[in-house]
C-alpha cells in the first residue's frame, strides 16, 4: 500500500470505526476535504518541534489536493465515464 494510501486511512475521522466507513456509499465531498486540510492548518499553529509542522503541512496538503480532486469530479461529472448499472 501506498504512503498515501495509507495516510489517508490514518487520518480519515469517523463516528464511528472503519466498519462504519466500509459500510458508506457516499465518497468524501470536496467541504468535507477542506475541512480537514483547515483542521491540519490550525494543528500547524500548535505543533510542537519540525517533524510535526512537516508532517501537518504534507497533510494540509494532501487534503487540498483531494479537495481539488473532488471539485474537479463534481464539475466534471457530464464529462466523465460511469460504470453500467450504478444508478447512471
Amino acid at each position: 500500500m501506498s504512503d498515501f494510501v495509507q495516510t489517508l486511512l490514518d487520518n480519515l475521522t469517523y463516528a464511528d470505526n472503519q466498519r462504519h466507513f466500509l459500510e458508506r456509499e457516499t465518497m468524501f465531498t470536496a467541504e468535507q476535504y477542506r475541512a480537514k486540510a483547515i483542521e491540519y492548518s490550525k494543528l500547524l499553529r500548535i505543533a510542537n518541534g519540525v517533524t510535526e509542522v512537516g508532517e501537518y503541512q504534507r497533510l494540509e496538503r494532501s487534503f487540498t489536493e483531494l479537495a481539488d480532486n473532488a471539485q474537479w469530479m463534481a464539475d466534471n461529472h457530464d464529462k466523465t465515464a460511469h460504470a453500467a448499472g450504478h444508478g447512471e
